[in-house]
């Protein structure tokens, strides 16, 4: 009888694991063998800590355990997420002051208000808060600080997240939008909870910046809405999101709120409206004030076509998306769309397109990326796992030369694992 127990155990085990569930070797009593190529949580876990180990540069390490922390928390382990984000704080501490250090500290503020609901996470946040108070670029503090400010408000203390986002500055145009952000996820928090008209009033003192996030904000509440059957803020929301769209003279943003106007609709069933928007969104986003924005604002409606299930019709948005980045003049943003679009193409199924494009895109840093082609590798493995192709994904995963870009690419390998539905995270470099 004991060794059919141990035999069922055993299985299990393996099933689990293959399901996305890491399995405590210790507390099993057994020890589970990864192959590199083993498609399982733990084994892919391992193998992204063992490259950790392998970075030298600081700010490069601090992002890279960051993003590995969210997938532990995600593969319901949240004190090695916790240990983490702590190494990665006390890592940013010891870096000298500068836009590598700042750039860090706000990706770790992400991870931060990424994780479950953690009591823990509050001293962290006030770590943030303290190494926020030497960055001497007002906007990049003010960037940081609304993180922080959303990982209070993730972390059980919303009514004080929200009256600190109302002290925020907003005297220039980047302290402004910062402040919007973090009204918006502080709004979508609430609504996730079902308090709408919470979320709602959050979304009326939206006043700053532009139109595009006061659009946004609504679109997130509909969403909620949808899920817990209020028809009625759906539909009131929606309504006030496309009209504040359309208010707006850019195309780029234009574009950008109709598409998640579209997102919406679909995820509530209504698939003929959804397309109206999703028409209007690519028409939209031809009239972007520059190649490169045009190019990238139709991919993300790509994107939004994957994340809701109808990639089928994403093709013909992405074929245009490449002909519009291929006219941007400046190279650097002609890659960076290229990137974006290659990413996009993953996301949505078209993964040759994704391969032909990374053969496009250079080996160079950008933004915060070591590598612009590893960080669009990490876009196609993330998209081959979402459509089934695991053993493919890995691969690539594994093959992607740089450490940092490699460590992310694996953690959120283990995040859609346990999250099917898992969106498209944003992009930005």
């Amino acid at each position: 009888m004991k060794i059919g127990i141990q035999v069922a155990s055993t299985v299990l085990a393996f099933f689990l694991a293959g399901c996305g569930i890491a399995i405590d070797a210790k507390a099993e009593g057994k020890k589970i063998t990864c192959a590199p190529t083993t498609v399982s949580a733990y084994c892919i876990l391992q193998t992204a800590e063992k490259s950790l180990t392998e970075i030298e540069d600081g700010s490069a390490w601090a992002t890279s355990a960051a993003e590995l922390a969210v997938a532990y928390d995600s593969n319901s382990n949240p004190e090695k997420s916790i240990a983490l984000l702590t190494r990665s704080l006390e890592k940013i501490s010891t870096l000298p002051k500068g836009t590598a250090r700042d750039s860090a500290l706000g990706d770790v503020a992400i991870s931060i208000y990424s994780i479950r609901r953690n009591g823990k996470a509050l001293m962290l946040l006030e770590n943030v808060r303290s190494l926020s108070s030497s960055v001497t670029n007002e906007d990049k503090r003010a960037d940081i600080n609304g993180k922080r400010i959303v990982g209070v408000g993730t972390h059980g203390e919303i009514v004080i997240a929200i009256e600190l986002a109302k002290a925020m500055p907003e005297q220039t145009g980047s302290q402004a939008g910062n402040k919007a952000i973090t009204f918006r996820k502080l709004s979508a928090r609430l609504a996730k909870s079902g308090e709408f008209d919470a979320a709602y009033s959050v979304a009326q003192d939206l006043t700053m910046s532009i139109a595009y996030y006061r659009s946004m904000v609504r679109s997130d509440i509909a969403v909620m809405a949808d899920k817990k059957g209020d028809k009625t803020v759906f539909e009131k929301m929606l309504a006030e999101a496309a009209q504040m769209a359309r208010e707006q003279d850019n195309g780029y943003f234009i574009a950008a709120a109709l598409r998640d106007i579209g997102q919406a609709y679909v995820r509530a069933g209504h698939v003929d409206k959804a397309d109206q928007y999703f028409k209007e969104a690519r028409e939209s986003a031809r009239k972007a004030r520059s190649f490169h924005e045009r190019a990238r604002s139709m991919s993300r409606i790509a994107t939004r076509l994957g994340d809701v299930g109808r990639e089928r019709t994403s093709l013909s948005i992405i074929n245009e998306s490449i002909s519009l980045a291929r006219q941007e003049e400046n190279e650097a943003m002609r890659h960076y769309s290229l990137y974006e679009i290659a990413g996009a193409a993953a996301m949505s199924g078209n993964f040759e397109i994704s391969r032909q494009l990374i053969d496009d895109i250079p080996n160079t840093p950008f933004g915060s990326a070591t590598s612009l082609k590893s960080a669009t590798q990490r876009d196609l493995a993330w998209g081959l796992f979402r459509y089934g192709r695991h053993e493919n994904a890995l691969a690539t995963a594994l093959a992607i030369r740089s450490i940092r870009e490699r460590v992310h690419t694996l953690s959120r390998l283990v995040r859609i694992m346990n999250n099917p539905k898992m969106e498209a995270l944003p992009r930005y470099l």
